[in-house]
């Protein structure tokens, strides 16, 4: 009995674990970076694309402003936030989510405004 209830928390971990390998074979987990806010500029690299990220925001703020920017594929969102949890702990990200989320949101502006930047290149010339 011992042994079968094993085998079923093995395959349970698992298959957890599988959720973090991408289809190009890149293990999320096994990404390097110092801190969780690293990591999660990291994760964005590996989880989204160039287009998407100069396209979209990480999340919406409410700040009084509105974006015209839709949000990021959900799915992605949340498994980018299940890595920083599991890499770092509920605790640490729970404690840091708000400036990870302005950090994320930070580098799809910054993508905007390079592509922005590249196409007023392209079209000078």
């Amino acid at each position: 009995m011992e042994a079968s209830g094993s085998k079923q928390a093995d395959d349970h971990h698992s298959t957890c674990a599988e959720k973090f390998i991408l289809d190009n074979g890149i293990n999320l987990l096994s990404l390097k970076a110092t801190d969780i806010f690293k990591y999660a500029l990291i994760l964005m690299d590996a989880l989204f694309t160039e287009t998407e990220m100069s396209t979209c925001c990480f999340q919406q703020v409410e700040r009084g402003a509105s974006s015209s920017k839709t949000p990021l594929p959900p799915g992605r969102v949340k498994l980018l936030e299940e890595c920083l949890e599991t890499k770092f702990g509920k605790a640490a990200y729970a404690a840091n989510c708000s400036i990870i989320r302005d950090k994320l949101n930070q580098k799809c502006r910054d993508k905007c405004n390079k592509a922005k930047k590249t196409i007023q290149a392209t079209n000078y010339w």
